[in-house]
């Protein structure tokens, strides 16, 4: 059994449970999170888990204006001495920043000189916290440097995105990437130009619950309705994720054949994926067919049952559609739910187990939700994001990347940066949002008029 323990710094003990309970080991190299055992004795935090092996720790810790960021460690052995936390993370940050910002700088990236400055600037801040950690201002000097090189990270990140924009348009004319967003029912009215103008492409949610509110049948005639104003207003039309294991995706008859034959489930999620490929099938040629197979899920199956299950459906819709295209939605593609001691396909093997299976995927949606809702990630900021993207291109599949949450406007600090930099790398066909409602419905909210600006700012500028 591994332990690593840490002296935590003073905190307000609300703020300071809140981000230890969300604490993890991690480790390999897609930094999956272990499940954790966690204790804390006064100031003195143990984290546990069953394998001896040196690794990560990560933890979402507040940092200056009130922003919370998941904040990793470099790789710590095990040892009898405890460490210092918010010196730890600080490290881990710095460090961080400055090899991507190396690698970054090796390939062209034009570096300012008053960044260059704030790195080294803040580097000598984290020296200081690390040559005297026992010290009273040891703390605050690693907290600073947390924050600045946090900020400076967003900032390089924003830096990065926009050369690489200017440099892919400047050899190859506007991108190709599409700019889109999430609808289970027609926008407003008032909300439609707005729509039409900010993005380029839509994915349509079929609410399975408003299709088939019994087993008896289908109501298509709303469904009808969108796909046919989506095409209408010239966007370009994918359907999915058909099957969503999400709370509150499933027809209230569904839920008695759970837990019951296995069976008559598949076979009621089979029937109503091929009834909407057939209907739509003739207008619409991308399609994503499950999402969240790789997360814990409504139903309460098991992640094996869930692979066999996504395994069946894509079975059905290739024997549909043979020359369908096909994305496949992965949520929390940090693999934050590995936490949970049953879960043990990480979100890339998950990934390419199906891949390994014969399926000819067209992409990867790479779903990166906010909030408090069961699929929610921790908040990673630009340059987590970038180093995800990195990890799943070992799939070499095309990926899309949805960011979103619960609310009717989700947060834009730091958001424009995520969707420019997702935007400017060649990996990534998509760009897409997710606004959803409190209760989860997808109707068309328009974003902030910050937000709205930044999507704008990317087509006019860059996209085709």
């Amino acid at each position: 059994m591994g332990s690593v323990s840490f002296h935590v710094p003073p905190s307000p003990p609300d703020e300071l449970a809140a981000c230890l309970r969300a604490a993890t080991l991690s480790g390999g190299y897609d930094v999956a999170p272990a499940p954790t055992r966690i204790a804390l004795d006064g100031n003195l935090l143990t984290l546990t888990k069953d394998a001896n092996e040196s690794g990560y720790v990560l933890v979402p810790w507040p940092l200056a204006g009130g922003r919370r960021v998941a904040c990793l460690t470099t790789t710590l052995r095990e040892r009898p001495e405890p460490y210092h936390l918010l010196v730890e993370l600080a490290r881990g940050k710095v460090n961080q920043v400055r090899c991507q910002v190396a690698d970054w700088d090796a390939i062209g990236l034009t570096v300012e000189p008053e960044d260059r400055l704030e790195l080294r600037d803040l580097t000598r801040r984290f020296g200081a916290a690390v040559l005297a950690p026992d010290a009273p201002p040891a703390n605050d000097f690693a907290q600073e440097a947390l924050t600045r090189a946090t900020a400076a990270g967003e900032r390089l990140s924003a830096s990065f995105a926009e050369q690489l924009l200017q440099t892919r348009v400047g050899e190859n004319g506007p991108i190709e990437t599409r700019l889109g967003c999430n609808l289970s029912q027609l926008p407003p009215v008032e909300a439609r130009a707005a729509f039409a103008a900010t993005f380029t492409s839509v994915r349509l949610v079929p609410d399975w619950s408003r299709v088939a509110p019994s087993a008896e049948g289908y109501d298509w005639a709303a469904f009808d309705e969108l796909v046919t104003w989506a095409f209408t207003a010239g966007l370009d039309v994918s359907v999915g994720p058909v099957i969503d294991l999400a709370d509150g995706r499933f027809p209230d008859w569904v839920a008695p054949l759970v837990g019951g034959d296995d069976f008559r489930l598949a076979d009621a999620l089979c029937g109503y994926s091929e009834s909407i490929l057939r209907r739509y099938g003739d207008r619409v040629r991308s399609w994503q067919i499950c999402a969240g197979f790789n997360h814990r899920d409504a139903l309460g199956l098991g992640e094996d049952d869930r692979l066999r299950l996504a395994t069946r459906l894509m079975e059905v819709a290739r024997a549909v559609d043979p020359d369908g295209s096909w994305v496949l939605g992965i949520a929390q593609p940090w693999g934050d739910y590995l936490t949970e001691p049953d879960q043990t396909y990480s979100p890339l093997v998950f990934a390419d187990n199906l891949v390994r299976a014969g399926f000819q995927f067209a992409a990867v949606e790479l779903e990166v939700l906010s909030g408090n809702q069961s699929r929610a990630s921790l908040p990673r900021d630009a340059i987590a994001l970038y180093r995800l993207v990195e990890l799943f291109g070992l799939l070499s599949l095309p990926l899309e990347v949805t960011f979103g949450g619960r609310s009717a406007a989700p947060p834009d600090a730091h958001l424009e940066t995520a969707i420019a930099l997702a935007a400017s790398l060649p990996q990534v066909r998509a760009v897409r949002l997710d606004l959803a409602d409190a209760q989860g419905n997808r109707t068309g909210v328009v974003p902030s008029e910050v937000l709205r600006n930044c999507l704008k700012d990317l087509r006019v500028r860059y996209l085709a």
